[in-house]
């Protein structure tokens, strides 16, 4: 068997406003280093970081975030405006 976790940069890049998620990814990415250490039942871990991707569900994201003023909203906003993120199709 094999487990894909999709994780973040923010596991490696702290980003103000985002505390619980990225400890949280961070210790996903941990696990399944160590679930592949302990090769457990021969299942197969890994952890991959797409990078951002711009979806409409990212977009809502972002619009509620900023609403409520929380500090990562800005960070991606200007990421999705500056096209450094990839465009979902």
């Amino acid at each position: 068997a094999r487990v894909l976790h999709l994780g973040t940069s923010v596991a490696h890049n702290p980003q103000k406003g985002t505390l619980v998620y990225g400890v949280t990814k961070m210790a996903f990415h941990r696990l399944f280093l160590q679930l592949n250490a302990e090769q457990i039942r021969g299942v197969v871990c890994a952890s991959v970081s797409p990078g951002m991707v711009k979806t409409e569900g990212t977009l809502d994201h972002v619009a509620k975030a900023k609403a409520l003023g929380l500090p990562h909203a800005n960070f991606l906003e200007e990421a999705f405006s500056s096209g450094t993120c990839t465009q979902y199709e």
